[in-house]
């Protein structure tokens, strides 16, 4: 048995309840970098405090040659991740200062 016009009839009705959600001309305002630069943060961070307390145990770090690997990918985390997040701070604070931009209530939004 086949439903006719069911597919045509549901999805005006489920872009019409989200469209909904939001006002005409909004814009969703957040900058990735921000979330991401304090997720390598703070991996780093525990990475590198990781490294700093066991530097003292040679059989930990024998299989990478010696090099305490989980210090100095830690620092490479942190720098990585507050690189990101002051770049990601800067974004936002430029944008703020700019004028909103003029809502065209004539243009009616249609998904996405």
């Amino acid at each position: 048995m086949k439903c006719e016009g069911t597919t045509s009839s549901v999805v005006p009705l489920l872009q019409n309840e989200w469209m909904g959600l939001w006002p005409l001309g909004y814009k969703m305002s957040l900058d990735l970098r921000i979330p991401m630069g304090l997720m390598f943060t703070f991996v780093g961070i525990i990475l590198t405090v990781f490294g700093i307390a066991t530097n003292s145990n040679a059989e930990l770090y024998a299989r990478s040659l010696g090099i305490n690997a989980n210090l100095w990918w830690g620092i490479v985390l942190l720098v990585f991740g507050q690189v990101m997040f002051q770049m990601g701070r800067r974004s936002q604070k430029r944008l703020a200062k700019l004028p909103p931009e003029p809502i065209d209530e004539t243009n009616v939004r249609r998904g996405h």
